[in-house]
């Protein structure tokens, strides 16, 4: 029996499929398809960057300016070697934003993912494993579903999970995130 070659995807396979509404990654040259997302992950998505955009500028008045925090939303592509990912919010310290996109995913000071039903095996191993291989100092993933988020720090062998309030301090900060998962996970 014959068995088929083994593809490994490139970005530039990627961007050569159909604008079809399905989201494209790859992790280790394995193609990941995911189709778009629902109301209740683009809220949480939506709930989330607004939250960790105002920390970032009001934390940035403390910072000089390539040191100041910026926080983004995907579409965007973040690589490495035969990685390309799409997190839902990410953040990347502003000078290794402005030396230019794709930005490296081992320069990524936090990603976050929300689960939906068709991404969840995606986010929990493969997405997170990408992200840990690369050095990502913290990882979070939002479960809608379960209303908590497990916060997975770089070298930590399981998450933390929180139910009541998100925390996060990026080394250099003066201050914390703290946000609570009541307005996260509030009804739309």
């Amino acid at each position: 029996m014959v068995m088929p070659d083994v593809v490994e995807w490139t970005p530039e396979m990627v961007f050569a499929l159909p604008d079809d509404g399905q989201r494209y990654e790859i992790v280790d040259g394995e193609l990941l398809v995911t189709p778009s997302p629902g109301l209740e992950h683009q809220t949480a998505v939506g709930r989330l960057f607004y939250a960790l955009y105002g920390y970032a500028e009001a934390e940035g008045r403390h910072a000089t300016d390539d040191n100041r925090i910026l926080v983004l939303t995907s579409p965007s592509d973040i690589r490495a070697p035969k990685t390309m990912l799409q997190p839902d919010v990410f953040a990347v310290r502003r000078a290794d934003a402005r030396a230019g996109f794709p930005i490296p995913l081992e320069r990524i000071l936090l990603a976050v993912e929300v689960l939906s039903p068709s991404n969840r095996q995606h986010d929990l191993v493969t997405k997170r494993d990408a992200y840990r291989r690369a050095g990502i100092p913290v990882y979070w993933i939002v479960d809608p579903a379960d209303q908590c988020v497990h916060v997975w720090h770089v070298g930590a062998p399981e998450p933390i999970t929180f139910r009541d309030e998100l925390r996060w301090r990026p080394a250099g900060s003066a201050t914390i995130f703290a946000y609570p998962l009541a307005t996260l996970f509030a009804p739309i």
